[in-house]
């Protein structure tokens, strides 16, 4: 057998680097899910400054929590791992619930005001989501590398 002969060799290696690469990808992809569902739970989109329902929360924590555990079945975690992601899902009424009272209870306060209408929109658009992100950058991790100050720093 001379050693130039290309047999099985490289369809196996090809197999293999793929694995790799799909496990690779699925190990950038679980803490990107995992921080942002905390990038979404949030009053106010980081991006626009606009209000988030709780509806809107609830689509985006839910699909972030449908790819985490779209990428757990793919790694084979164990039950045990797919039952923590279960137990923190199970959350996410309670944190949709949060933000509703959050509205609601914004709302009664500004009500209480007696601000005219453009009074209330400026507060609503403008000095409620600035506020907001003035604070969140301040507590945040990496103030700096936070995606919020880009809303704050247009202010």
């Amino acid at each position: 057998m001379t050693s130039g002969s290309a047999g099985p060799a490289p369809r196996y290696a090809t197999y293999w680097e793929q694995q790799i690469s799909q496990r690779q990808q699925r190990q950038e992809q679980v803490p990107e899910a995992v921080r942002g569902l905390g990038d979404d739970y949030h009053p106010f989109d980081p991006k626009t400054g606009q209000a988030v329902s709780a509806e809107q929360l609830q689509q985006c924590l839910g699909q972030r929590f449908a790819t985490i555990e779209r990428l757990a079945g793919e790694a084979g975690l164990s039950a045990p791992c797919r039952e923590k992601i279960a137990k923190a899902k199970r959350v996410l009424p309670r944190l949709v619930a949060t933000l509703a009272w959050f509205w609601h209870s914004l709302g009664l306060l500004v009500e209480s005001l007696e601000l005219s209408p453009d009074q209330e929109r400026i507060v609503y658009e403008r000095l409620l989501p600035g506020l907001y992100w003035q604070g969140a950058a301040e507590r945040a991790r990496y103030p700096s590398r936070s995606p919020n100050c880009r809303y704050t720093a247009a202010l």
